[in-house]
């Protein structure tokens, strides 16, 4: 009926055929027609699977997925070269279709971008973003590894990402650390800040 229509019939039909949708901004009606205005997701990571590659495999991935910047994944990824998003593995259900999921994460996605900047800011490039099952989740650093992985940020989901950023920023900026990873970068296994108030580091000691 062009005169009487249900805008909540309209906008559910829309959010739920139209997964790149984010918003019904309004309906009106128009004459004879109807105007709907919509506003679009953005793409802020790709998820790539529920396991990271190797450190060897890191450049080989299999299909991607978008994600806007609330973890939604809302269309298909094209292959592009790395580093144009975070690629993040795990955190979706194993039983689901990726496409209208959202990333399992109880901390505030949004503040993922800012750990990565700290890194970045300290010569620690991200590769990577894990999401455990268990909570223990990990950062994977871009950077060469004689022991063939990852150098890893481990943080725990039960710390807020805000609390996690404060502590990592504080101890990157230490001395001792920047002058043992100017050093030593490659050695690098791990930033471990799943501690209340502590941030641990560990090199591979040399024999």
């Amino acid at each position: 009926n062009k005169f009487i229509f249900s805008k909540v019939k309209i906008e559910n039909m829309i959010m739920s055929s139209f997964p790149r949708v984010y918003k019904v901004v309004s309906i009106d009606r128009e004459k004879q027609k109807l105007s709907i205005v919509i506003e679009e997701r953005h793409a802020a990571y790709t998820w790539c699977g529920h396991e990271a590659p190797s450190y060897l495999n890191r450049f080989e991935r299999g299909e991607c997925y978008f994600l806007d910047q609330e973890g939604f994944a809302f269309d298909n990824a094209p292959a592009f070269s790395e580093g144009v998003y975070l690629s993040i593995y795990g955190g979706m259900q194993l039983d689901k279709p990726i496409i209208g999921s959202t990333i399992d994460l109880e901390n505030n996605i949004e503040d993922v971008a800012g750990i990565i900047k700290v890194l970045e800011d300290n010569s620690l490039p991200v590769h990577s973003l894990v999401l455990k099952t268990d909570g223990q989740h990990q950062f994977l650093l871009d950077s060469f590894s004689v022991t063939g992985d990852y150098p890893k940020i481990l943080w725990n989901e039960d710390i807020s990402l805000k609390d996690t950023l404060g502590k990592l920023g504080t101890a990157l900026s230490e001395d001792t650390f920047r002058q043992e990873w100017l050093g030593r970068s490659q050695d690098l296994l791990y930033i471990d800040t799943r501690f209340s108030n502590r941030v641990f580091y560990k090199f591979i000691t040399e024999i």
